[in-house]
């Protein structure tokens, strides 16, 4: 972004963004010259606040659900507590095929995933 008619001297520059920390810089404007601010915002979510969830379910019901390889409960089941990136899903179900899939999460994603896998 280039902001321009700003007059010569030392200005303070203010950057604000919802769920962001505020940051304040100055620095000194010279006449006919750009002048370049870097920086970089960090986010004011705590590691549990980064943390989705999504949904898991089953045909028939009664699938062990396992994330990452820990189970975390039977079909249906919603996993919450999982921290941003991409995470391993099996289910298994006794006189059934194991069902895998991946699951890729957003910091603070709660848009449900649901899986109604029938397993073979």
């Amino acid at each position: 972004m280039t902001i321009g008619g700003i007059f010569e001297g030392s200005h303070n520059s203010e950057l604000k963004k919802d769920g962001f920390t505020y940051l304040t810089r100055t620095g000194e404007v010279i006449e006919n010259t750009v002048t370049p601010v870097t920086c970089s915002l960090s986010s004011t979510a705590s590691p549990q606040e980064k943390e989705g969830m999504f949904l898991v379910s089953s045909s028939p019901t009664g699938a062990a659900v396992f994330i990452n390889t820990v189970k975390r409960g039977e079909t249906p089941v919603t996993v919450t507590n999982q921290g941003p990136g991409v995470h391993q899903v099996k289910l298994t179900h006794t006189g059934y095929q194991d069902y895998l899939n991946t699951v890729s999460l957003a910091e603070r994603d709660t848009n449900n995933r649901y899986w109604s896998p029938c397993l073979p």
